[in-house]
């Protein structure tokens, strides 16, 4: 069987060579992000005051029911819900951001959606790549121990045995998020009236520097 595995495993790497390169280094980068949101790593602090006065500014109304908080930009943006344009704040200044303005953040905002659907709305593809990639994985663990050689193929099969666990838990647990598998269960329901996003900015801010906040938004009809 061993020249047919070799032959399958070679030919499904092949296939789907593009893809799994982009995935991973994107997947990569994009890993980098929440140490970017870490204030122990980066010291950044954001005061409710400011993201208070940014909202009072640029949402007098309280329409927005969606904070995104981006401290390593000093920035945040607020949104009407999924769909909506993002109205984007610099909390330095407390000023709109310029549509032309790159921020981090629209970089890693990018490399995410490239990530999940190779920003053309791939997202099967992703997955079958990634289905693939386990599949190679298979492929290449039933082909037997690997002999240490100073060869290429030596170099290749002593690299993906030593790193095994991380080639099959890295597709494994990235099919789970894509369909929906979770180890939690439900959050719980909620009662009565959903939390306006300002009280909800407040709430959070009694117990957590508002730099440290990823997003607050509606979810599962709570905030």
């Amino acid at each position: 069987m061993k020249p047919y595995l070799l032959r399958y495993h070679r030919w499904l790497t092949l296939a789907f060579a593009l893809p799994w390169l982009i995935i991973l280094v994107t997947g990569l980068i994009v890993s980098f992000e929440p140490m970017l949101m870490d204030r122990v790593f980066t010291g950044r602090s954001m005061s409710l005051a400011s993201v208070e006065a940014a909202m009072a500014k640029h949402d007098p109304a309280g329409k927005a029911n969606t904070l995104n908080v981006r401290a390593y930009d000093n920035a945040i943006s607020l949104a009407e819900g999924r769909g909506s344009a993002p109205t984007r704040i610099d909390l330095k200044t407390g000023e709109k951001i310029a549509a032309s303005t790159s921020l981090w953040s629209d970089m890693f905002s990018m490399l995410r959606n490239l990530h999940q659907s190779l920003l053309l709305d791939l997202k099967w593809l992703v997955d079958a790549s990634t289905i693939a990639m386990l599949i190679s994985v298979g492929f290449g663990i039933f082909m037997g121990w690997p002999v240490m050689r100073n060869t290429l193929g030596g170099w290749h099969r002593m690299v993906a045995w030593g790193t095994l666990p991380l080639l099959i838990l890295s597709p494994l647990t990235g099919l789970a998020l894509a369909f929906g598998i979770s180890f939690t269960g439900p959050p719980p329901k909620a009662e009565g009236a959903s939390v306006k996003l300002t009280d909800a900015v407040k709430l959070v801010a009694t117990k957590h520097d508002l730099a440290s906040v990823y997003w607050i938004r509606p979810m599962g009809g709570a905030m």
